[in-house]
């Protein structure tokens, strides 16, 4: 009879270790676990950021890209009206010239 209640205090102890030793492993792998998350989400956030930064740069690369478009276009106009205005002045001088030229054979 000593026996049998030794083998089964001896049992329970045994248990109430392995019971102790899994109670451990959980607050180990659950702190394991939440660490992660910290680190999972703190990931996430940096992602998020740089999405935004991103999408930042895209929009003022757009913005820029229109602005070159419209300065080009500007460019354009300006080149065709400088173009007009030379041809206008040749015509000019030439009249003048012709003019000089009439003036002179009157004279």
């Amino acid at each position: 009879m000593k026996l049998k209640y030794f083998n089964v205090l001896t049992e329970n102890e045994s248990q109430k270790q392995q019971i102790s030793e899994l109670i451990e492993y959980q607050i180990t792998h659950d702190a394991e676990t939440q660490q992660l998350n910290k680190e999972k989400e703190k990931q996430n956030s940096d992602i998020y950021s740089l999405r935004m930064d991103i999408t930042k740069r895209i929009d003022q690369l757009n913005n820029k890209t229109e602005l070159f478009n419209e300065l080009q276009k500007d460019n354009e106009r300006l080149t065709h009206k400088c173009s007009q205005l030379i041809m206008s002045n040749r015509e000019f001088k030439a009249k003048e010239t012709k003019e000089a030229k009439y003036i002179d054979l009157i004279s």
